[in-house]
């Protein structure tokens, strides 16, 4: 027994090895920094260091959104992405969505978002944001969002096509992981929401989420580390404003000198967070917001025909102007003044401006100076209050205060930030990182840190701390109880006992959890299924938990009895009071629809991809007649060709809308073949082609077509003498029938298949035109006798590859036919087993340790059941035609499972009520 356990254990720890190698060499970690008007993607993997992925038209950043247009009478649906979709807005406003990570778990649209996607039609239900395109389908913010993501995976996949993860099942999947930057301050919806998105976007693999100015502070340790003290704290800020919103962190970082560093490493570092302060409305398009109310009142001054409220119901002329005002706030962070001309404005009426630095100043400086320095007066003040750091740290402590996010560049914010600190602080302003790339960078290596698959140089390791606090409420009207408070680190788990006592005469709880005061689920806990327990010393344990990814859940109830703990499955969530995430329902059909557009979207490529070579292959057939020699050829071949490249070409032209790949393949082949005849002409003009040959051609077809059938039938024979051994395990079925139905993989079905019409093809047209053409030799054409025997070697060639098929096939399906008998002698074997157990349970053995021998024995039957249940559909996976039981059958499956227990519960609960004699529910608890 202990040498079977070694052996097993050192074949789990080979297989382990093998997965770790594996992965080793290929893990490949995109880093996703979705903004709300760009995403700045990275990469990183074994076999390529820190790299940015460009966008289609090669710049460092992407716009964030998607165009969805419908075509072909609202059938399809065309899609874009990138920049083309800004010029799409102008021309189109209904099907164009950006700014979307400002609707990220929210129940409905915000004046911000209405503002920058002016004529978008919103078909929203039940605090649900949908968008209405004109066609049957209405699109979920998680479905745009999901369908943007998918573009930017692939955009990165087709920039680094080396980086491919090889599963030992050896599938590819170009890249390994994904990990999210997203604002600390993001609650517990949009977080769910955004699981929802990656789960949409069919990517499994997710490290999950990082606080994007946590990713900017660990790319800037990781570029400047160097300068910091050996064992010393040393702290900075990270000022972060973005087009979305403006947040301050204050960092501690520790450079600590007696770690020990594994290969590779340089460096370990320590970062942890020690303050907080956001302002999540102000950042560069509310700027730009305001820019665009300054201009237009600019064009009515001018224009005073024009009423306001009628130009701001103008989705063109709206959007036209949002793209002037973010145009004019960049130039105006480099330039005093910037000279504005739009053509044909509206109504055909061109509009020029200029708009001074200074005014733009003054918008923003009447108002919002306070608000720009907020969030980094209250990294300090939450240093002291909720991150309670043992030393008041201030100003004078502070190494640097960094400068990221595009907003960041506006001389107006800068000069803020300098008044406030004064002379003797204002060279803490620090542009020491790239303010596009900080997030996307330091994210990626957080990445590497998360998946530990392999090693970045500088070693940093995270603190992650609580901005929020999050309390539970047992039943709407009991007071607050702290859980996780804010300023403590995460991930944890915190459990609270509760007596029994405390839930007499109730049939149910309800918890509810709430993040900063604000309530987000209702979880519901029956508890009329629960026995008593025989003594006073029994609770209820709640284990609450907060995940890496600030998720706050009950994770499981237990009853605990004289210390012995019964784990609850009677809990559900009742309600959300925040926008509830969507069900498995509802993932699933986004996930089918989006893949339905992705294969059509596919069709269009490869069809686009068809008719540019159907032309090409056109123009090099006209080029192809002009220059050829037409004396020795028929006529009628060149003038059919001729006619031919003239009528396909029109049809590109003018008919060619709606076609399938199947009819340009079509016609291309028609062309090629007629090309061929030509030069097949030609050469047979030279080619000796006498009676002899075609004899030795009819000798060499025919002896290897009765070779076949002889090799066929000894294969017969082999597998009919298997028939005594299926009749004494009385397995269903001949072994002939088992032989033919074997399940065969995608490469061998589909050789199977070429080997059946190739020897199909020979017997009943090569063979029989090979005839006539012997029987007729002098009357046949010398053009037909020539091709005769290009079909000749083209037939040669493919039967040379097929060669070694028939044995090979053979081979495979002999192996499948002796392990249906290997598979049911294992069956008679366990039913043997299982007979034996019903004694074992009879006599109620126990091993040396006190476990039931009866248990040992039925888990070492489900794993073996298990086990090969497993293998069987491993071996199908490979095979033609597999299809796996797909998500509609699993949930079945469940829902079956649910009402079983359901109706297990009623009963139990029926059987209670009907007792008379029962005061009190009496508590039973199951031994662990």
């Amino acid at each position: 027994m202990k040498l079977n356990l070694l052996k097993n254990n050192s074949l789990l720890v080979t297989i382990v090895t093998l997965i770790n190698f594996f992965t080793l060499i290929n893990a490949t970690i995109l880093a996703i920094d979705y903004g709300k008007g760009f995403t700045k993607n990275s990469i990183i993997g074994i076999k390529n260091p820190l790299d940015i992925v460009l966008s289609q038209d090669s710049k460092r950043k992407d716009v964030a959104g998607i165009m969805l247009r419908p075509e072909n009478k609202n059938k399809d649906i065309e899609r874009s992405y990138g920049s083309n979709i800004l010029n799409f807005q102008l021309r189109f406003p209904q099907y164009v969505f950006l700014g979307l990570k400002n609707l990220i778990g929210q129940k409905q649209t915000s004046d911000i978002f209405d503002d920058f996607n002016s004529g978008v039609k919103l078909d929203s239900k039940n605090d649900l944001i949908k968008f209405d395109i004109g066609t049957d389908h209405k699109f979920s913010v998680e479905e745009l969002v999901a369908m943007d993501f998918n573009h930017i995976i692939a955009n990165a996949e087709q920039q680094f096509p080396n980086n491919k993860k090889i599963l030992l099942n050896s599938v590819n999947n170009e890249i390994s992981d994904l990990v999210l930057s997203v604002p600390n301050y993001y609650r517990q919806q949009e977080r769910l929401m955004l699981s929802d998105i990656v789960e949409i976007s069919d990517f499994d693999q997710s490290l999950g989420f990082v606080d994007d100015n946590l990713a900017t502070g660990i790319s800037y340790i990781a570029k400047n580390n160097f300068k910091l003290e050996d064992d010393v704290d040393t702290h900075f800020i990270v000022y972060d404003m973005g087009q979305e919103s403006l947040k301050a962190s204050l960092f501690t970082v520790l450079k600590n000198s007696s770690a020990i560093l594994a290969k590779d490493e340089i460096v370990d570092l320590t970062i942890e967070l020690n303050g907080y302060g956001y302002d999540k409305n102000l950042g560069g398009d509310f700027f730009t917001n305001n820019l665009k109310t300054f201009i237009i009142n600019k064009f009515l001054d001018k224009n005073g025909k024009y009423k306001k409220n009628e130009l701001l119901k103008n989705s063109k002329f709206l959007n036209k102007i949002i793209q002037v005002a973010e145009k004019c706030k960049l130039v105006l962070s480099a330039n005093s003044e910037y000279k504005i001309f739009v053509e044909s404005l509206i109504d055909d009426l061109d509009f020029k401006t200029i708009v001074t630095r200074q005014e733009f100043e003054d918008i923003i400086m009447a108002n919002y100076q306070a608000r720009i320095l907020k969030p980094l007066v209250d990294t300090f003040e939450t240093s002291n209050s909720i991150f309670q750091n043992d030393n008041n740290i201030t100003l004078a402590n502070i190494s640097a205060i960094i400068l990221t996010g595009g907003s960041t560049r506006v001389p107006f914010v800068q000069q803020v930030l300098v008044d406030y600190l004064g002379e003797e602080y204002d060279q803490l302003l620090s542009k020491s990182v790239n303010s596009d790339e900080s997030v996307t960078t330091g994210l990626a290596i957080r990445g590497v840190k998360l998946e530990n698959n392999f090693k970045f140089k500088q070693n940093i390791n995270v603190v992650d701390k609580l901005i929020y606090n999050y309390t539970m409420t047992l039943n709407e009207d009991d007071e607050e109880t702290s859980i996780f408070s804010a300023g403590s680190v995460y991930p944890g788990k915190q459990v609270l006992n509760f007596p029994i006592e405390q839930f007499d005469n109730q049939k149910e709880v309800n918890i509810i959890l709430s993040e900063d005061n604000v309530s987000i689920v209702d979880y519901k806990l029956k508890l009329n299924t629960i026995k008593k327990c025989e003594t006073d010393d029994s609770s209820l344990n709640i284990t609450f938990a907060i995940s890496k990814d600030r998720i706050f859940t009950v994770e499981k109830i237990q009853a605990i009895c004289n210390n012995t703990a019964t784990k609850l499955n009677t809990l559900t969530i009742d309600k959300y009071f925040v926008k509830e995430p969507l069900s498995k329902t509802d993932i699933r059909n986004s996930k089918k629809f989006i893949k339905l557009l992705n294969e059509k979207d596919e069709q269009k490529i490869i069809l686009t991809e068809a008719l540019n070579l159907f032309e090409s292959t056109l123009y090099e057939t006209r080029s192809f007649l002009e220059d050829i020699e037409t004396e020795d050829i028929p006529e009628e071949l060149i003038e059919t060709l001729q006619t031919a490249v003239a009528d396909y070409l029109e049809w590109l032209d003018y008919d060619s809308d709606g076609c399938t790949v199947q009819d340009v393949e079509k016609k291309h082949l028609d062309i090629t073949h007629q090309i061929q005849n030509i030069k097949n002409y030609q050469i047979s003009l030279t080619t000796s082609l006498d009676l002899d040959e075609f004899n030795n051609i009819f000798e060499t077809i025919t002896n290897w077509l009765d070779d076949l059938e002889t090799l066929n039938a000894l294969h017969l024979e082999h597998v009919l003498n298997k028939t005594e051994k299926f009749e004494e395990l009385n397995i269903t079925g001949s072994p002939l029938d088992v032989y033919i139905e074997t399940p065969l993989t995608k490469r061998l079905a589909m050789q199977n298949k070429t080997f059946f019409e190739e020897v199909t093809e020979l017997k009943e047209k090569f063979v029989p035109r090979l005839t006539t053409l012997l029987e007729n030799f002098e009357e046949e054409e010398r053009l037909d006798k020539f091709e005769l025997k290009l079909q000749y070697l083209n037939h040669l060639e493919q039967i040379k590859e097929l060669l070694q098929f028939p044995e090979e096939l053979f081979k495979y399906r002999l192996r499948y036919l002796d392990s249906t008998i290997v598979k049911k002698e294992r069956q008679l074997l366990r039913q043997a087993e299982k007979a034996r157990l019903e004694k074992v349970k009879e006599l109620g053995l126990k091993d040396k340790d006190g476990n039931l021998v009866e248990d040992i024995m039925e888990n070492t039957h489900k794993r073996a059941e298990a086990r090969e249940k497993l293998e069987e559909e491993e071996f199908l996976k490979n095979t033609e035609g597999y299809e796996p039981k797909d998500d509609d059958e699993e949930e079945e499956e469940e829902e079956e499972e649910k009402k079983i227990i359901k109706k297990k519960e009623e009963q139990i609960v029926e059987k209670e009520e009907n007792d008379e004699n029962n005061d009190e529910i009496e508590f039973e608890f199951d031994e662990l």
